[in-house]
């Protein structure tokens, strides 16, 4: 049992767990400690006694074992699909095609069209370098939101969950992972040439066209073979974009051709699942 001592009772889902207790703190901590209450709002403190001040989070407490911290959620767009604050040039909404660039139906084919879209994705990169919260954790099924907890929380697995119960998890313990902000930013998958197979699903993979959960971090058009940032970056036809998404199948193709099922489109898992009102990004 937790002492007394450790909890703080703010509302009737809401505790404290003290850091001088238990050291850095996550919802997987508070239920490996005994303080679950089940899915709710806790209040955690990352870095311990003295450093940053605690804060607020959403818990996921029984899917897929529970534990498991929110760092975003995608509705509306509000946050994830603005980058007027990327500096980009051609792109809108997140992404950028070669025919922004070129100003004709054809891929980036020069070298100094190669070189305005490989800039234009470098600025796409910071959109998930995030490092202040964004939105209401209260309005978190509501609108765009971010959690401190996505810049200052380590993990070795992440989630993805619906409005239907269905989830997706991911193992990431491969990956040095000291926030989801800190993995976006590392030199070594900076550039974010990653598949990750999913551990776990409520879902069956044959919605998926390519049948196959795995997940890619950030990518371009790959058009049925390549990795991401593959030449297919330079397509005129599909996006190159920031953030998470699953494998798609278009003009034949499969394995994010034309892009990918990108987690904006709210539909979880891929291009051929129901569409969600909201996708929620956990962490433990």
């Amino acid at each position: 049992d937790i002492p007394s001592s450790a909890i703080s009772e703010v509302g009737a889902i809401i505790y404290e767990v003290g850091v001088d207790y238990f050291g850095d703190m996550s919802c997987l901590d508070i239920l490996n400690f005994g303080g679950s209450v089940g899915d709710g709002v806790y209040v955690i403190d990352p870095d311990g006694s003295g450093g940053e001040d605690s804060f607020e989070v959403y818990c996921d407490m029984t899917t897929d074992g529970g534990g498991w911290t929110l760092i975003a959620s995608y509705v509306d767009g509000t946050f994830f699909n603005d980058c007027s604050d990327m500096g980009m040039e051609y792109g809108s909404s997140c992404y950028s095609v070669c025919s922004e660039i070129t100003g004709e139906t054809r891929h980036c084919e020069t070298v100094g069209e190669k070189a305005k879209q490989d800039s234009e994705l470098e600025k796409l990169e910071k959109k998930y370098i995030i490092d202040e919260s964004f939105g209401s954790l209260d309005r978190r099924l509501d609108d765009d939101y971010v959690s401190p907890s996505y810049y200052s929380l380590s993990f070795k697995e992440s989630m993805f969950s619906d409005d239907n119960n269905d989830f997706i998890s991911y193992d990431f313990s491969s990956y040095i992972a000291t926030s989801m902000r800190d993995f976006y930013n590392n030199e070594n998958t900076k550039h974010l040439e990653l598949i990750i197979p999913s551990s776990k699903s409520s879902l069956d993979s044959s919605i998926n066209s390519c049948d196959t959960f795995e997940f890619a971090t950030m990518i371009a058009d790959s058009d049925g073979g390549a990795l991401p940032y593959s030449a297919y970056k330079y397509s005129c036809w599909s996006p190159a974009f920031s953030g998470p998404g699953w494998a798609s199948s278009n003009n034949g193709g499969c394995y994010y051709d034309d892009g990918m099922s990108r987690w904006q489109l709210k539909k979880l898992g891929g291009q051929n699942n129901d569409v969600s009102s909201y996708i929620l990004w956990f962490v433990r």
